[in-house]
């Protein structure tokens, strides 16, 4: 919910950001490219909950430094935002892959169906807090900014999922992450390992 509102919110907020509404507009969607570069290069590589907090995490903050911005410096509202963008952008395309390897197989596809619903409350409302610059100019920043920051950090109770055996039911849910499981699945790749080494001294 949080990656939705605040990625359509930013989206949305560029006429309210100060400068050239249309150079605002066309750097909104141009920060897209490097995101989902970045995605392609790292997301296999140094996991999902890395990045998913990482990326939420530096939104957060990048949107909450606005604040700090002087009125006669739009500019750097301007790249403040954009680095949000770009981050929360990083964001949203993890938080599908990471939120569906955190479901079991046999709810999968209704867990995914649950979480992108919530993704639409949060794209419904964020309009609505960008209304809320009528009262301060940075407030709508300022609110995606905390929610962002706090989603991003909460999102480190989640198990990584990379290179992990996937839940099949709810009760492999139930252990999926902990330290013992971890421990069992180590023991038994290093089991097959000794297996399939001892079939090849055989033949």
């Amino acid at each position: 919910m949080v990656n939705s509102m605040t990625y359509y919110g930013l989206s949305w907020n560029t006429s309210n950001l100060g400068g050239n509404d249309y150079v605002n507009f066309v750097i909104a969607g141009a920060v897209e490219l490097p995101a989902y570069t970045f995605l392609l290069l790292t997301l296999n590589r140094w996991g999902r909950k890395s990045i998913l907090c990482g990326c939420m995490v530096t939104a957060g903050v990048a949107l909450l430094l606005t604040m700090a911005v002087p009125q006669a410096h739009p500019w750097m509202t301007v790249t403040l935002a954009m680095i949000g963008k770009l981050a929360i952008t990083a964001s949203y395309g993890t938080v599908y892959i990471f939120s569906t390897e955190q479901f079991p197989t046999v709810i999968r596809n209704a867990g995914l169906g649950a979480g992108s619903m919530c993704a639409r409350i949060g794209s419904i409302s964020a309009p609505l807090i960008n209304l809320s610059n009528e009262v301060w100019k940075p407030f709508p920043l300022i609110i995606f900014g905390i929610l962002s920051l706090l989603a991003g950090c909460l999102s480190l109770l989640l198990p990584e999922t990379l290179n992990q055996k996937l839940p099949a039911t709810i009760a492999d849910c139930e252990t999926f992450g902990s330290p013992m499981t971890v421990i069992e699945e180590e023991k038994q790749l290093k089991c097959d390992d000794d297996l399939e080494r001892n079939d090849k001294i055989k033949l």
